[in-house]
């Protein structure tokens, strides 16, 4: 019975933070992206002033890490210094590349809808267009309005995390039901927990 109000907690805190970091993509979609770009450039810089430092160390000696070893930590030094610097950019950029390839696939697809349509006898191509037309949608989104993805990832994990805890409430009060545990007389022992007999 422990186990089961262990795993029970574990997953209301689980939910819950799922909750609260939905209400943070929501409320500060920025922060996220700024956040994610000062880890990735903080381990890139990282990276590059391993390079640069084993260079030191081995005296420029082609046995060591070489000529190669401090270009490359001098780049990757640099790229991640910019990511520091500019987390917007990087993250436009691939907000820009993903809304191209959303637009061009859902092109075909509403394409291929058309087609369906003309030469199938216009049935079955409603699917496909309104799955065309929702990816459409999206690449314009990510073109004109990037930082509008974290807000929808938001709220995916808000949603989830309340639907998640309302089942595990929900859960929780049929298996006490089931095993006939009260949780209104705290204070009875063992013996006098009444079973209900299932069938």
């Amino acid at each position: 019975m422990n186990n089961l109000k262990k795993l029970f907690s574990n997953f209301v805190l689980l939910s819950a933070m799922c909750v609260l970091l939905g209400l943070f993509f929501i409320i500060w979609p920025e922060g996220i992206n700024n956040v994610i770009s000062y880890i990735i450039g903080g381990v890139i810089i990282l990276v590059g002033v391993l390079d640069i430092s084993r260079f030191i160390m081995s005296g420029g000696s082609p046995e060591g890490v070489g000529p190669v070893g401090i270009v490359r930590g001098i780049i990757f030094s640099a790229v991640g210094l910019f990511l520091i610097l500019r987390p917007d950019f990087v993250f436009r950029v691939i907000s820009f590349m993903f809304g191209i390839y959303m637009l061009a696939s859902g092109s075909l697809s509403l394409y291929d809808a058309m087609r369906i349509r003309k030469h199938n006898n216009g049935a079955g191509w409603q699917a496909t267009c309104i799955m065309a037309s929702v990816t459409i949608i999206i690449g314009l989104v990510m073109l004109f309005a990037p930082f509008t993805q974290y807000v929808v990832l938001g709220v995916m994990l808000v949603v989830s995390g309340v639907t998640n805890l309302f089942g595990a409430f929900s859960g929780k009060r049929k298996v006490e039901k089931i095993l006939g545990i009260s949780t209104k007389d705290n204070g009875s022992s063992d013996n006098d927990t009444h079973f209900i007999d299932v069938k």
